[in-house]
């Protein structure tokens, strides 16, 4: 749905939205793996994703979830997961909503 209305939009077909799970590192790095099999370079990356006030909990990992989510799920994603091309993070609050 947003994949196909940013594509109307812009009227840009190489527009992805994937799924990814920050709290999970097997997640960030199926997700890696899959864009760089769907895609040569990556231009721009929005992440929308973020935590406030969560309650105290760990991730399958054993970080907190807040760190996880917000901080360490998005280097992962672009450091360790070798996601080695020009990548700018926006965060973007409600834009969907």
């Amino acid at each position: 749905m947003i994949q196909e209305s940013l594509r109307a939009r812009t009227k840009n077909p190489k527009i992805f939205c994937e799924y990814l799970d920050l709290n999970n590192f097997v997640s960030i790095h199926k997700f890696v793996s899959h864009v760089n099999q769907i895609c040569s370079k990556v231009d721009l990356l929005i992440n929308n994703a973020g935590v406030f006030f969560h309650p105290p909990k760990e991730t399958v990992d054993k970080f907190d979830v807040t760190f996880q989510t917000n901080y360490l799920g998005k280097f992962v994603a672009i450091y360790v997961g070798e996601l080695n091309y020009l990548l700018i993070v926006i965060y973007l609050q409600g834009i969907f909503s």
